[in-house]
This record gives C-alpha cells, structure tokens and sequence, in this order.
C-alpha cells in the first residue's frame, strides 16, 4: 500500500478477499492489478462481513451490489470490480500508478487536500451504531447453526441448510 500525507491508497495484486478487501474499501483509491481477484468471501463460511465493512464500502459501491456480493461470495475480476465501484484504476503497474498519483497529490496543497477528503467523507458518514449491529449480526452467526453447516458445505456440496434461525 502507498501512502500520501492524508489520503490512503490500496494496491491490490492476487487475490483480494474478505478482509483484505475490506481493508482496501477504507483506502481513498484503490489500484488493481488486472489479474486481481476480489470478494467479500464471508457468507461461503456462514459469516457476515464484519471489520467495518457498513463503513468502508458505504459510498463506494452501491447498496445493490454491495448486497450481492456480500451474499453471494462470489470472486469477481478486477475489471468487473472496477465496473461495480470496488476499484478505482485498473493497471498493470498498479504500485507505479500510486506512486505517480501520490506525487500528484503532494505537489496540491496539503490543506486542500485534506479538507477534500473530510467534506467528501461528510458526504457519507453512518452512526456508529451500524457498526454495533455488525458486530451483533456476526456474533449471532458464529454461534448459528448454519454456521456449521457452511463450514461443512465447503467440503461437501450436497451438506443442506438449515431452516432460517435469526429473524
């Protein structure tokens, strides 16, 4: 990951999944290599995304896609990613494009910088309740049922959930 003054850059190569991305959806900019994978894997364990995934991705990717892809698990490719709001810049030099973009950005006033950053992050600002509820939801899941049997499904497709436990 390169760094500027006050805004973050994520550069992703591999795969980027569950945490990971989660961890790159809080950069200001994220910078795909075009082989990258991305997923917010949680679900395939009987999970929800937690690590302040309601803060990092709101505003970033839309609620829609944000749901799919949390439900469904599913790995996408970095340009699909870049399509669905997930990153930024696809490129095959993706640490030079930071670096060039975090030059850029240090040759601007660090002020204006700055206050860019705080008046677009005001935009999209969630009270800090969602991330208690994420906190719940995931403590629920790790004591379900299903949450078993998720990590059974892994190794055996034909395992079958249970009926829905929390309401």
């Amino acid at each position: 990951m390169a760094r500027c003054a006050c805004t973050g850059h994520a550069v992703l190569e591999g795969y980027c999944i569950g945490a990971g991305l989660q961890l790159a959806l809080a950069c200001d900019v994220r910078i795909s290599h075009p082989d990258c994978k991305l997923s917010i894997m949680e679900a395939k364990w009987g999970l929800v995304p937690d690590m302040g995934l309601t803060q990092s991705a709101f505003g970033v990717v839309r609620e829609d896609v944000l749901k799919e892809l949390a439900m469904s698990a599913r790995i996408v490719t970095a340009s699909e990613g870049k399509a669905l709001g997930l990153v930024s810049h696809c490129n095959e030099a993706p640490l030079d494009q930071a670096q060039k973009l975090a030059a850029e950005f240090a040759e601007r006033s660090p002020d204006a910088v700055l206050a860019s950053k705080r008046v677009v992050n005001a935009m999209f600002q969630q009270p800090a309740t969602t991330l208690y509820k994420e906190k719940v939801w995931q403590l629920k899941m790790m004591l379900g049922r299903n949450r078993k049997l998720a990590l059974r499904k892994a190794k055996q497709a034909s395992t079958a959930f249970g009926k829905r436990q929390f309401r």
